[in-house]
């Protein structure tokens, strides 16, 4: 999927982008998400039973959000992004949300599921 913004271009930077980014990712399963940021940067360290703990744990809805893998190293979403589209063969998928970390590598990007979200979409625009 593409997903595009104006946000920023540089981790804890305020300033906007003044061309249209692009970010190119593979969707990725809830799983291998998770484990995306498990790592020794992970901020939660350990759950109760001694797992790694994921940023994304405690917050990742698997009904209702998709991860984006991105395919180039140091792109992703970042402050400003949120709301964006992302677009599969010209199709709305999903609509940026958050990440955890601006760019950082190994971390994915999380989206708002278009399809999950579609009969609620469907119940406002009527």
């Amino acid at each position: 999927m593409t997903a595009t913004g104006w946000g920023s271009t540089q981790p804890g930077s305020t300033e906007r982008a003044t061309n249209l980014k692009v970010v190119r990712e593979r969707v990725d399963t809830p799983q291998a998400c998770r484990a995306a940021d498990t790592g020794p940067r992970s901020a939660l360290g350990r759950s109760e039973d001694g797992r790694p703990q994921s940023r994304f744990s405690p917050v990742l809805d698997d009904a209702t959000m998709l991860c984006g893998a991105p395919v180039a190293k140091g792109e992703s979403l970042c402050t400003g992004d949120g709301g964006g589209p992302a677009v599969a063969n010209g199709v709305l998928v999903a609509i940026a949300s958050w990440n955890a970390s601006c760019g950082r590598e190994g971390t994915d990007d999380v989206y708002t599921s278009v399809a999950a979200l579609r009969p609620w979409l469907d119940s406002k625009i009527k």
